[in-house]
């Protein structure tokens, strides 16, 4: 038993020290003559995003409430202070369920410039209305390993957000789920981005990237070679708002090497030059997969021939002009769609992607694997024989065997179910929370032609 003791003593010195996550809180109604300990009470507030910054160390949270603050949050200018991992990392988040706008009297709403790492900022506005004609949004500019999650960036003079090795490196930065839009209002005429990516491994992650000068994303610099960066699961749309000089791709990967796109929508740039997805400039071993180009005035997947070793599966451009020019060195291409055959979309009109039963898209796709093997919908790919080709995996109701086709298989396999001979997550067709005769009886309507799957 003593060893046992000593055992335990000597593994509690050894091990280090806990670090003990505080929250603190920000509010419009607050003072900065208060403390950092009694702002840990919500009723006895900081008054400012700034103030409530010197607070925090590795795993402490800041959370703002309801409210606008006149703020540039610029860490040339204020301290910022980082975590120690994403374990503990600090974070700076609205209140939950309210709304906070951060709109800078001048510069960026938030410029990480110093080295800043492991810092998360969850569920903000970033509005440029006040900026002035020289302000990005959010600049990440030598710093690493920081995260803007479910953020919203809009009315910046410049880019959306910049990502820029000019002051140091920025890798591993990330953007997930963020709307990014109306940004590049500076001069028409002029290159402004939703977001432009300048530095390595960095992460975009769902999101939407819209109305914006001139690209949605632009991965480009001759010098640093911005290389191994992943965009995913993003929709990228109406850009090109303000540059009409010439093309201004919805999505730019214009160098570096390993630079990937997947399950992404991007549609209908404005401007008459404008194309969907560009790879040039001497980009190298770009992976393009599982993407959905449509009525681009200009290509809706272009590759030049200063680019090398492109690879694109599943991929399908409708509606573009043309809908794919592939001039780029060593190019792969399989299983895509680009020929100009009607893909049968749900309603492209509006927008919707998804594809109907009887799409020439379905199982018609390269099986690509892990971690190509969910949709932009987080749908699991392949329900069918094979990967459908394009953003969206179909998915039908009534596919109660999961075949990617409606028929007699299915009447027979949602009998099974009703007799608790099998089990689905399918089968309850007039969703009443069971599988019973009247969801046979919907089924067998369908396949007579009575009535759509619904």
């Amino acid at each position: 038993m003593r060893r046992c003791i000593i055992l335990l003593l000597l593994l509690f010195v050894s091990s280090p020290l806990p670090i003990w996550a505080v929250t603190y809180y920000v509010a419009t109604t607050g003072s900065n003559s208060n403390s950092c300990a009694t702002a840990t009470i919500p009723a006895t507030p900081k008054l400012t995003i700034t103030n409530g910054l010197t607070c925090l160390s590795a795993s402490d949270t800041l959370i703002v409430r309801a409210g606008t603050y006149a703020e540039s949050l610029d860490s040339n200018s204020i301290t910022i202070p980082s975590g120690s991992s994403w374990v503990s990392p600090i974070t700076i988040q609205s209140y939950a369920g309210e709304t906070v706008l951060i709109r800078p009297p001048n510069g960026y709403a938030l410029n990480l410039n110093n080295g800043q790492t492991y810092t998360i900022w969850q569920d903000l506005i970033l509005d440029g209305t006040n900026a002035g004609t020289s302000a990005s949004g959010a600049g990440f500019n030598g710093s690493t390993y920081n995260r803007l999650l479910r953020c919203e960036i809009r009315n910046f003079h410049r880019h959306g957000a910049t990502w820029s090795n000019s002051t140091g490196i920025s890798d591993h930065n990330e953007m997930v789920n963020c709307l990014v839009h109306d940004n590049g209002t500076a001069v028409t005429g002029t290159q402004e981005h939703g977001i432009y990516i300048t530095s390595s491994y960095n992460l975009i992650d769902g999101g939407q990237y819209y109305n914006n000068g001139a690209s949605g994303i632009q991965i480009y610099d001759s010098t640093w070679l911005p290389s191994n960066n992943i965009v995913r699961n993003v929709k990228v749309y109406n850009n090109s708002r303000t540059f009409t000089a010439h093309t201004s791709p919805g999505i730019t990967i214009n160098s570096g090497s390993g630079n990937k796109v997947y399950n992404s929508i991007i549609y209908e740039t404005r401007n008459a030059f404008s194309l969907g997805v560009r790879v040039d400039l001497g980009a190298s071993n770009t992976e393009l997969y599982s993407l959905t180009i449509y009525g681009s005035p200009g290509s809706g997947l272009e590759i030049t021939g200063a680019a090398t070793g492109t690879t694109y599966r599943n991929v399908v451009s409708y509606l573009n002009t043309p809908n794919l020019s592939d001039s780029g060195v060593s190019s792969v291409a399989s299983n895509n769609s680009t020929s100009g055959t009607n893909p049968v979309f749900v309603n492209a009109g509006t927008y919707d992607f998804h594809l109907q039963l009887g799409s020439p898209l379905i199982n018609a796709g390269y099986t690509l694997g892990i971690p190509y093997n969910t949709d932009y919908a987080g749908v699991s790919r392949p329900k069918g024989s094979a990967y459908d080709i394009g953003a969206y995996e179909y998915v039908s109701n009534c596919d109660i065997n999961n075949d990617s086709s409606v028929d007699s298989n299915d009447v027979t396999a949602l009998i099974d179910i009703i007799l608790g001979r099998a089990s689905s997550v399918k089968g309850d067709l007039n969703n009443d929370g069971s599988k019973n005769i009247l969801d046979l009886m919907i089924l067998v309507s369908v396949l007579l032609g009575h009535r759509t799957c619904p």
